[in-house]
C-alpha cells in the first residue's frame, strides 16, 4: 500500500536556528521558511558509506542518490530523535547510536524557490546486518567507497541530490 502524502508539522527556525514555530511541510516549502533537517551517513567498519536512491514517487528529487537517511524534524522532536526515527523508518535499524558531525545552513531550492534549511549531520556505524528499506522512500541502496561518492557528486553520471553534494563536501574529511 503506498504511503499517503501526509506529513506531520515540522520545526521552523530562524537564520540562527532558534525555534520559531511548527507548521505544515508544504506551507514551509511554499513560503521558503527555514526548516530543520536531520541527516545520517551510515558507515561500515570497512569505511564504505551507504547511500540510498530516493523513491520514484517522492515529491523532492525522486530517483536521486542521497545520504543514508534523513528527514525533517517533526513537531516535538530534537535533531537527534528525528535522525533516529529516519534511520528506523528508511533503513530498519532501531535505536541507532549517532555521532554528531556538525550543523550547516543549506540554501536549498524546491521547484525554483528558496527552501533554506539547517542540516544537522550525524554518523552511525553499521556492522553489516541486513537493512530493511522503506519501499516508498527508498528505491534502492548501495555501499560506496569514498572515491565512488567523490565521482557521484562530481556529476556527469547518475543524479545525486544537491543536498548529498553539500553534505559530502562538509563532512567527507570526518567520515574518511
Amino acid at each position: 500500500m503506498p504511503k499517503l502524502d501526509v506529513y506531520p508539522r515540522i520545526t521552523i527556525s530562524d537564520d540562527r536556528d532558534t525555534h520559531v514555530q511548527y507548521i505544515d511541510f508544504h506551507v514551509a516549502l511554499r513560503e521558503g521558511l527555514v526548516r530543520r533537517v536531520s541527516r545520517v551517513f551510515l558507515v561500515a567498519p570497512s569505511g564504505e558509506i551507504y547511500l540510498q536512491r530516493r523513491g520514484s514517487t517522492l515529491k523532492i528529487l525522486p530517483g536521486h542518490w542521497d545520504i543514508s537517511a534523513g528527514g525533517h524534524v517533526d513537531e516535538g522532536d530534537s535533531y537527534y530523535r528525528a535522525a533516529q526515527k529516519e534511520v528506523l523508518e528508511e533503513l530498519g535499524i532501531p535505536d541507532v547510536l549517532l555521532t554528531t558531525l556538525g550543523k550547516w545552513y543549506v540554501a536549498e531550492r524546491f521547484e525554483g524557490h528558496p527552501a533554506p534549511a539547517w542540516h544537522m549531520l550525524y554518523k552511525a556505524v553499521h556492522d553489516g546486518g541486513d537493512l530493511v528499506l522503506d519501499p516508498y522512500e527508498v528505491a534502492e541502496g548501495a555501499w560506496f567507497s569514498p572515491q565512488e561518492i567523490d565521482q557521484l557528486v562530481a556529476g556527469g553520471g547518475e543524479p545525486a541530490a544537491p543536498t548529498l553534494v553539500a553534505n559530502w563536501r562538509d563532512c567527507r574529511a570526518m567520515l574518511c
